[in-house]
């Protein structure tokens, strides 16, 4: 049988093996799987993923004691809270301690802030590298933005100063708009931060006439926390939104992912809704233009209008005037003909007169009678045919010298 060891034994060798083999500091590549802070410490859990099924193929429990996190959190700065995070890539300097009684431990020293940037520029290519070749960076923006955007669905976290920026920004907006807005909460930085804004984004789709556009907004942030949104599914669902997808990550800098494949990229949330606001006063603007367009151009037509109107009236009043003219020559012309066409029709009556006159002497009976003639009736009625008297008829003569009655006595 082997000689065999006592437990302790065996620990002091492993920690004599450890400090001889690893007697200074060294860089380990790993991912964060959990991050706490207690009493000014830091604790971490460390494990390496298998590249063929993602299985944890190591881990390991890390800490950074309060002085060096201190110095650690002033070389980070504001990427502090997105580099210790849960799911985030890192490069680590650690010191490797081994004790007979608690065991294995890491003290981080280090970290590299450059190579977790570097890993996530690497992984942001080559998500864009797939959605150019899907044809999906400008897709949302070939969507045309409403006339009025004044539905807004909001996409953010509702404890988000950003969020409270921009409901201020368009309430507060100088020209009265109403503006109905939803909040569709969301984490904006961390792990949930994909399953979360895509499970909103594929409720909107759902609900998308109620809504005119999209707004995916959050606060300011660290470079690394910006990397949350250079997230390949994010990207993808934005591109096919059926609506126009405004973004305000809140960056100065650098675009996001989601920046690039959205509608309409503006640096902060403020600004997303100063934009709404513009493009509602521009469609103001325009609809004021045109009013003012159309009022001048039925000006233009009443002056044209008025003007035609009032040259047929000065031709009609010169036409009236003419006619009245002619007229009224007419009528002196006809005036003073009436007494000489009078004089000479009274000159023609009274020559025919005077010829009747002349007839009517020459056939009356007292002309016949100063010739000689005389009248002889019977029964009132001149002797003729049809008027014969007997002998004994009374009859009456009428000459120059009057009327004579007496009997016949012989035919």
């Amino acid at each position: 049988m082997n000689q065999s060891l006592r437990l302790y034994q065996l620990n002091e060798y492993i920690r004599r093996v450890i400090a001889l083999n690893f007697s200074e500091s060294i860089w380990i590549n790993c991912e964060i799987a959990s991050f706490r802070e207690s009493r000014g410490h830091a604790y971490l859990e460390l494990i390496e993923n298998s590249e063929f099924d993602h299985e944890i193929i190591a881990q390991a429990s890390v800490v950074i004691w309060r002085t060096q996190l201190m110095a650690i959190s002033k070389k980070l700065g504001p990427e502090k809270e997105s580099v210790l995070q849960p799911g985030k890539e890192i490069l680590i300097k650690v010191k490797v301690e081994y004790n007979e009684k608690y065991g294995l431990k890491l003290i981080v020293e280090d970290i590299n802030l450059s190579f977790t940037l570097g890993k996530l520029a690497l992984r942001r290519q080559e998500i864009l590298n797939e959605l150019a070749k899907q044809n999906l960076l400008g897709k949302n923006a070939e969507i045309a933005l409403p006339y009025v955007t004044q539905r807004i669905a909001v996409i953010s976290s509702e404890n988000a100063a950003g969020w409270q920026d921009f409901k201020n920004q368009l309430q507060d907006n100088i020209f009265g708009y109403h503006h109905e807005v939803t909040l569709f909460h969301s984490a904006m930085q961390g792990q949930n931060v994909e399953p979360e804004v895509t499970e909103n984004l594929k409720e909107i789709i759902k609900q998308k006439d109620k809504f005119d556009c999209v707004v995916l907004i959050r606060g300011g942030g660290g470079k690394v926390d910006l990397s949350d949104f250079d997230n390949l599914l994010i990207a993808k669902t934005i591109a096919g939104m059926p609506l126009p997808v405004f973004t305000g990550i809140g960056h100065d800098i650098d675009q996001s992912i989601a920046d690039m494949v959205a509608h309409t990229s503006l640096k902060t949330p403020t600004a997303v809704a100063e934009y709404i606001i513009q493009h509602n006063m521009r469609y103001e603007s325009n609809i004021i233009e045109l009013g003012r367009s159309i009022s001048i151009q039925i000006q233009n037509n009443l002056q044209q209008h008025t003007e035609v109107l009032d040259y047929a009236k000065q031709r009609l009043n010169w036409i009236a005037t003419s006619a009245i003219s002619r007229a009224e020559s007419s009528l002196d012309l006809i005036f003073g003909q009436i007494p000489m066409v009078a004089t000479h029709k009274l000159n023609i009556n009274l020559t025919q007169l005077d010829h009747i006159s002349t007839l009517l002497s020459q056939l009356s009976p007292e002309a016949h009678f100063k010739r000689g003639y005389s009248i002889v009736e019977h029964n009132n009625a001149r002797i003729g045919k049809k008027n014969k008297p007997k002998v004994g008829d009374e009859i009456n003569i009428y000459s120059i010298i009057g009327k004579m009655t007496g009997n016949i006595t012989k035919i």
